[in-house]
């Protein structure tokens, strides 16, 4: 399905909005740069996850709320600690736990006992939990075919491999002061 007409002019309006509010605060001249690669990679994912959102809400899942992606988002929270979760995230584990329990409330996780450590908890998907991560994927399926339509076997395929390579680049972990370094990846249990 085509991204909706509000969706699809929302990411230049927020590229034209962000770019205004740069010149605002750094005095540069009326004449516009090129929007910062920032800004050029924030506007599709803020319309993506503002179409996934709006799907999974149309496929009953009324009770997700946007924030509350960020727990489900890959490779989801299931076999997870809340530590974890929140790395995943990019937030700290304070901010991830309210939306890890409105998530438990309405049924889509649990918590259980993390059998490595007793102190700690393991987050698992129920089963209703289960049915909103496969409408998900759909959903992303459906999306990733879009833009492959719009643009494209070809420029899918470039435009890929090159966000595969800038996630390398920009996934490096600098060293830490005993040179060593240290994964961001979440650990991940059953």
């Amino acid at each position: 399905m085509p991204l909706p007409v509000a969706l699809a002019s929302a990411p230049q309006q927020l590229v034209n909005m962000c770019t205004d509010m740069v010149h605002m605060l750094t005095d540069v001249s009326s004449e516009q740069p090129p929007p910062m690669l920032g800004i050029l990679l924030r506007a599709p994912w803020q319309a993506i996850r503002a179409r996934i959102h709006a799907e999974l809400v149309a496929a009953g899942f009324s009770d997700v709320r946007p924030r509350d992606l960020a727990v489900l988002q890959w490779p989801g929270p299931d076999g997870m600690r809340a530590i974890d979760v929140a790395a995943n995230a990019s937030m700290s584990k304070q901010a991830v736990k309210p939306l890890i329990d409105h998530l438990e409330e309405r049924g889509y996780l649990e918590r259980g006992p993390d059998p490595d450590d007793h102190r700690a908890q393991r987050i698992h998907t129920t089963a209703r939990g289960q049915r909103l991560m496969a409408a998900a994927r759909a959903i992303i399926t459906e999306i990733d075919q879009d833009i492959e339509q719009h643009l494209g076997p070809s420029k899918n395929a470039q435009l890929r491999a090159i966000l595969a390579e800038l996630a390398t680049i920009t996934s490096h972990t600098p060293p830490s002061a005993d040179g060593t370094r240290r994964s961001k990846r979440p650990r991940r249990r059953r």
